[in-house]
């Protein structure tokens, strides 16, 4: 048996949580790409590097899977999209930005830029991010019930 008292916090909740996730999604993407395109532009002896193999590969993927999450965050909680339309956004997003970093890096004095493998880690990273987040997302909406108000999106 739903309260009217349960309703209003559950509504209230949805408000706070919908408030901060847009705020902390989007200023979080921001400082993330912003972050992405100086590391893009140092050259290789002032980025800090680690010496076990591929390396490299792994910081691409967490790093991609970062964005992924952050920038499918601040989708989920800014838009009443349905679920496809979020993540299919999002994958276009981390495609577009994973080409246009390994195109700026070729700019790059001393870096190679233009590597597939960094690109695939980047989009799998990405994509990892990108389900993550929506799942988060999804679990958060289950466990608080709403009340006359729900998180967008509306789902799938």
């Amino acid at each position: 048996m739903d309260s009217l008292a349960s309703r209003v916090f559950n509504r209230g909740m949805h408000e706070k949580i919908q408030r901060i996730g847009r705020w902390a999604g989007w200023t979080g993407f921001v400082l993330w790409a912003g972050a992405l395109w100086g590391l893009s532009s140092l050259p290789p002896r002032e980025v800090a590097s680690f010496s076990f193999l591929h390396a490299d590969k792994i910081l691409h993927f967490v790093y991609f899977a970062a964005g992924g999450f952050l920038f499918t965050w601040a989708l989920a909680c800014t838009f009443r999209w349905q679920a496809v339309v979020v993540k299919g956004l999002s994958l276009g997003m981390i495609l577009a930005i994973g080409i246009s970093d390994e195109w700026h890096q070729t700019f790059t004095p001393g870096r190679q830029g233009a590597d597939i493998f960094d690109f695939v880690a980047d989009v799998t990273g990405g994509l990892s991010g990108i389900i993550v987040a929506y799942w988060l997302y999804e679990w958060i909406k289950r466990k608080i019930p709403a009340g006359k108000s729900e998180l967008a999106p509306a789902g799938d």
